[in-house]
């Protein structure tokens, strides 16, 4: 996916005596903006770049997981959280992936808690909206 990426101020966090912290970024795309943890070199964070979406977070249907009310792919934020809106597509072996405006976002769907519903029957296909929180969203660059 083609996004432009803007460096947000940052804030350190102080771990043993070090000071390390992820960059955040502002991500601007096709079908919305949100904050994401950028994954690349810091130095070439602000700019025009092919991304790649990970995220940290389990697909918990009921949870973070429901029918999207609108049938096409969107990117926002929502105080600390990310919601991603796409289509989804869930494969046997407990994988699901999420199209976001051709971007294909991977995701465990049978890793999940005791009481947590799978997916519905007939879910393979539908619009979905995925929040998960902010700092689990990363934005991988690469080069074509």
């Amino acid at each position: 996916m083609w996004v432009r990426i803007e460096r947000l101020p940052q804030r350190s966090i102080a771990t043993a005596g070090a000071s390390r912290s992820p960059l955040k970024v502002r991500v601007h795309s096709d079908v919305g903006t949100t904050v994401a943890v950028w994954c690349g070199a810091p130095e070439e964070a602000d700019g025009g770049h092919h991304i790649e979406w990970s995220v940290d977070e389990n697909l918990l249907w009921g949870h973070n997981t429901q029918l999207a009310a609108v049938a096409e792919p969107g990117v926002r934020q929502e105080r600390e959280q990310v919601v991603l809106r796409g289509r989804l597509a869930l494969t046997s072996d407990g994988l699901a992936t999420l199209d976001v405006g051709g971007a294909h976002i991977l995701f465990d769907h049978l890793t999940r808690p005791p009481g947590v519903a799978p997916p519905p029957q007939g879910g393979d296909g539908t619009w979905v909206e995925i929040r998960v929180a902010a700092d689990s969203v990363g934005a991988w660059p690469f080069q074509l």
